[in-house]
């Protein structure tokens, strides 16, 4: 028994992809999201995604070499949404706090800063992803959110094929005249 416990407690929680087989308590689930009813829109594409991690930086002049300084860091989740499981869908809480949207990222690019750059990383429906957090079994199960990882992102959907016009092709072609 005190082995069962040292094991578990220096290797961390192990990984589960049902919900049949994974514990109450901290967990780490790894499966497929999918958007719940609101959806999130990144700040600086305006992409659908669940979560985003925004990253702000700007070029500070200084007597030598310019130096990279943090303007923002923002992680922010959709107010709900789901995770697929082999077995079932599970309803995610994310930590509540940090708001940022494209208005703010709007407001960031107006104000005068040499060397400005900001990067988004999302997390879109149909990606896999790692969750870690505590999971609350009953009659409704949910999982708390602490940290979410991308393992795979969702392949790309293909555009709709254009139609293709028909080309005339006439007996003798048009040529450019020479000058």
């Amino acid at each position: 028994m005190p082995w069962t416990f040292l094991k578990r407690f220096f290797s961390g929680p192990t990984e589960h992809t049902s919900l049949s087989e994974a514990p109450a308590g901290k967990v780490l689930l790894v499966g497929e999201v999918a958007a719940g009813a609101e959806p999130l829109a990144s700040p600086i594409e305006g992409k659908t995604c669940v979560a985003f991690h925004y990253r702000s930086t700007w070029e500070a002049p200084t007597r030598g070499a310019a130096v990279t300084r943090l303007v923002e860091e923002a992680q922010v989740h959709a107010p709900g949404f789901l995770l697929v499981l082999a077995d079932a869908r599970l309803r995610i809480v994310p930590p509540t706090g940090q708001t940022f949207g494209r208005e703010d990222h709007q407001r960031l690019l107006g104000a005068a800063m040499p060397g400005f750059r900001a990067t988004e990383e999302l997390v879109k429906p149909r990606d896999r992803v790692r969750l870690h957090g505590r999971l609350h079994l009953g009659d409704d199960p949910w999982l708390e959110l602490d940290h979410i990882e991308l393992l795979e992102a969702a392949p790309a959907e293909k555009p709709a094929p254009r139609p293709r016009s028909a080309k005339t092709h006439p007996a003798t072609p048009h040529r450019r005249k020479r000058r």
